[in-house]
């Protein structure tokens, strides 16, 4: 019974994997410029959506509750009740949070 439920287990890794793989490919050539909605900005589950395909979908969840707060204090736009994240700052916020690069104001 438990090499029933390894295996499942194992299979549902492997096919979350190729998911994860098949996603990269498909924004692979996406810019942070040409995603999204709206013009100005990224709303929250594009963030997270961007996140997973820079980050991974097992670092997402960690990688976007860091990116929250170090989001704190930064300013957003308000469209249609939705609050969205710059893109530079996502950029920015991605890259500190993934890459340790900071810029002269961080």
């Amino acid at each position: 019974m438990k090499v029933d439920k390894m295996q499942k287990l194992a299979l549902k890794a492997i096919k979350e994997a190729i998911e994860d793989v098949h996603r990269r490919k498909q924004m692979k050539d996406t810019e942070i410029y040409e995603y999204g909605t709206y013009r100005l900005g990224l709303t929250g589950s594009e963030v997270l959506d961007w996140i997973e395909m820079v980050a991974g979908k097992k670092q997402s969840k960690k990688v976007f509750s860091r990116f929250m707060k170090w989001m704190y204090g930064q300013t957003t736009a308000l469209v249609d009740g939705k609050c969205l994240y710059y893109r530079h700052d996502v950029q920015r916020g991605l890259d500190f949070i993934l890459h340790k690069k900071t810029t002269y104001f961080d």
